[in-house]
């Protein structure tokens, strides 16, 4: 379940990354008013065909410690809920808050041109595709809290080192480029955790509740980022995903328990 999670979301990461190639010539031909109606009626199309092919699977697996009669209010006053929020939340702050000024960051930390911040842009994307493949593919192996936990203290090393390779802009790339795996890693892995917790029947609605955090981190990780023009902002990211290995062992606790 982790790998086929992580195909599918890995193509609204690249997805993004398809578009910067086709708004800017259909913006050129049809204007930007065609040019958004054009990929609004396509998108419509692809994604109304594709739905005709769903089907909710059969449940093959039993939750893990958990009820499937669960209502809204329980399950948004359940601890593991809570956690698992929280994981998402601190894991998405610090990737965020880069994707939302990355080429900034490129110009202004490492001096790089306006059309290598363009690529470095770019690339993000790919990265942020490809850790989401990449992560969800060794939840299937390890499972999903190891993986959470791996992913997450590898992005506290990254963010620890750089402001201390802020000056080289090759390390400076790699250590992106990993945080950013790791930032997708967290939207990739997470269905599967939340399916291994509350069963197939509540997957959705759980799901749903909890990418509520990913909204909260959009807000709240371009705003931290924004309290300091110094690259030692980024130690704050670190500090963030530390809490978030312990919340981490708290739902470790919260799993062994039954309920």
């Amino acid at each position: 379940p982790g790998l086929a999670s992580g195909i599918i979301i890995m193509s609204f990461a690249l997805g993004s990354l398809l578009a910067s190639f086709l708004i800017g010539p259909l913006i050129a031909s049809m204007g930007l008013s065609g040019a958004f109606a054009t990929l609004g009626i396509g998108y419509g199309i692809c994604m109304l065909l594709s739905a005709l092919y769903l089907a909710n699977p059969e449940s093959t697996s039993t939750p893990h410690h958990t009820h499937i009669d669960l209502t809204p209010k329980e399950i948004l006053t359940d601890k593991r809920f809570m956690a698992l929020w929280l994981l998402l939340f601190l894991n998405v702050c610090g990737g965020i808050a880069i994707i939302s000024k990355a080429a900034i960051l490129g110009q202004e930390v490492v001096g790089m041109s306006a059309a290598q911040a363009t690529m470095f842009v770019a690339i993000i994307g790919l990265f942020n595709g490809l850790g989401r493949l990449f992560w969800s593919s060794i939840s299937d192996k390890i499972g999903c809290w190891t993986t959470f936990m791996l992913f997450i203290g590898i992005n506290v090393v990254c963010f620890a080192l750089i402001p201390s390779f802020s000056t080289n802009s090759i390390s400076f790339q790699i250590l992106t480029y990993v945080i950013i795996a790791g930032y997708g890693a967290g939207f990739a892995t997470m269905p599967s955790f939340v399916k291994s917790i509350y069963g197939t029947e509540k997957y959705g609605q759980v799901l749903g509740y909890i990418l509520t955090a990913w909204s909260a981190a959009a807000f709240v990780g371009p705003l931290l980022l924004g309290l300091s023009t110094e690259i030692t902002i980024f130690y704050l990211f670190a500090v963030l995903l530390v809490i978030a290995l312990v919340v981490g062992m708290w739902l470790k606790r919260l799993l062994a328990k039954p309920i």
